[in-house]
């Protein structure tokens, strides 16, 4: 994503204030919902997947992302069209290099526990959380003053934008609460964060709940409409069809296409074969083979620029890549299953029909013994690390944060890719192959919630 300098939106030169983005501030296009209903009523959300606390703040999954973001925040916060607004931090400014940023903690932030944060806190925060570092590359976090902590980076970064990452949020560990305490104005009661699901978050300054997240795995998404939550987040066409059905309680807005689900063959690098599948077989793809939203994937995406990044380098595994017979895919992941077995059954079809002799020369001679095949999550990363077989199905987010860090985080998962940057590039176009991009829908109960939309897709409350 090319990032300007200078301007409001991705502000890097210079000392910057921006105006804040909180309860009741809504700017135009990022806004999902606008209430109209102010009564003193607490609002419930259902979430499809269990909360981890112990994870807080690096959200792991769509739910975990929703949640903590009321809980916790970065020094900054990056809205959906990449203007930066102030979080805990309410100033920036870098060096003329854009390695050396600046930033001005907010005035009487405090944690849960009503203790000042300093940047003594954002030191310790972070050096206690190393995948940070994975996410950023942070060289350096010194105290410069009461309020001011500098930041060194290994490289340059012309935007502060790479801060608004979750996993950079500051937080303090409890004694006695599996959660990390947080410097936004929410908090979650202890009382209600264990059994039934059930995290009630409420404002510090009173103790009034505002919003109740139903966490569980649900299988099915209608089973919160049918019981009257007023917010839920989900991808499921079952539930968004149950929805449409009841127009006069509830509104379904479109998401930003936050994933693109791509197919990994080994065997294309091994043959240097870059051929792409035609754009309407995508098309077909996305409208036929998937019980989600989605569309034939859109360049540009964030792995096809390589060769500008310093890539970490890893030894190349001697073992033989691509030999096995299997499309696989985490079998947790129903949209990858979908995808797989239709990708199976392209392969079998006549050269003449819309077959996948593109893809690899062995899928379209020795395509009757190809199988779409779910397993483990463990065991999907080991055989992905590992690349033996012929195929793997799973989805790479559309956004990221730091496009060389995602690089490398992508190698990481892939060591068999030579990372050299004049071949990264090359094997990356070589071994990916975009399928689909996908996306969730908000589902509101008529002016019940107030919401917007970050820069990375997640759906955000404004209680």
């Amino acid at each position: 994503m090319a990032i300007a300098v200078c301007a409001l939106a991705i502000a890097g030169c210079g000392q910057t204030q921006a105006p804040e983005l909180g309860p009741g501030r809504l700017d135009g296009g990022c806004v999902v919902a606008t209430r109209s209903d102010h009564a003193d009523s607490m609002i419930t959300m259902g979430l499809a997947e269990p909360i981890g606390p112990a994870n807080a703040p690096l959200a792991r999954t769509m739910s975990e992302r929703m949640l903590f973001r009321l809980l916790y925040e970065p020094l900054v916060h990056v809205d959906c069209g990449g203007r930066v607004y102030p979080a805990l931090a309410t100033a920036w400014r870098s060096d003329a290099g854009h390695r050396v940023w600046y930033f001005t903690l907010r005035d009487r932030a405090a944690f849960w526990d009503g203790s000042a944060v300093t940047p003594v806190d954002v030191v310790k925060s972070w050096r206690a959380r190393p995948e940070a570092n994975a996410l950023v590359p942070i060289d350096s976090v010194t105290v410069v003053g009461d309020r001011e902590v500098r930041v060194g980076l290994a490289v340059p970064s012309p935007s502060p934008i790479v801060f608004a990452q979750l996993a950079l949020a500051v937080t303090k560990r409890q004694p006695t609460s599996s959660w990390p305490s947080g410097t936004t104005p929410f908090d979650v009661t202890l009382q209600d964060a264990v059994g039934n699901g059930v995290i009630r978050i409420h404002r510090r300054a009173g103790n009034r709940p505002l919003v109740e997240f139903r966490a569980t795995r649900a299988r099915d998404a209608r089973d919160f409409l049918d019981q009257s939550v007023d917010v839920v987040v989900t991808d499921q066409a079952t539930a968004l069809n149950y929805a449409a059905t009841r127009t006069s309680v509830y509104t379904s807005a479109p998401l930003a296409w936050d994933r693109t689900y791509i197919v990994l063959v080994p065997e294309r690098v091994r043959a240097r074969t870059g051929a792409q599948p035609p754009r309407q077989l995508l098309v077909n793809i996305a409208r036929d083979a998937v019980r989600t939203e989605a569309q034939a994937a859109a360049p540009p995406f964030w792995w096809d620029d390589g060769p500008s990044c310093e890539m970490a380098t890893a030894p190349m595994p001697s073992a033989e890549r691509g030999e096995g017979r299997r499309i696989a895919y985490d079998r947790r992941d129903a949209t990858a299953r979908d995808l797989a077995e239709r990708l199976v059954a392209l392969s079998a079809s006549s050269p003449g029909d819309a077959g996948l002799e593109f893809m690899s020369p062995t899928w379209s001679t020795d395509a009757t013994n190809l199988q779409a095949s779910g397993v483990g999550a463990d065991e999907f990363s080991e055989s992905v690390r590992r690349g033996v077989e012929a195929g793997y199905v799973f989805p790479l987010p559309r956004f990221v944060w730091d496009r060389c860090a995602a690089l490398n985080g992508l190698l990481s998962r892939i060591p068999w890719l030579t990372p050299q940057p004049e071949t990264v590039r090359r094997g990356l176009a070589h071994a990916l192959v975009p399928l689909v991009d996908v996306r969730a829908r908000a589902v509101f109960r008529h002016g019940r919630v107030a919401a917007v939309t970050d820069w990375d897709g997640t759906f955000r409350l404004l209680p």
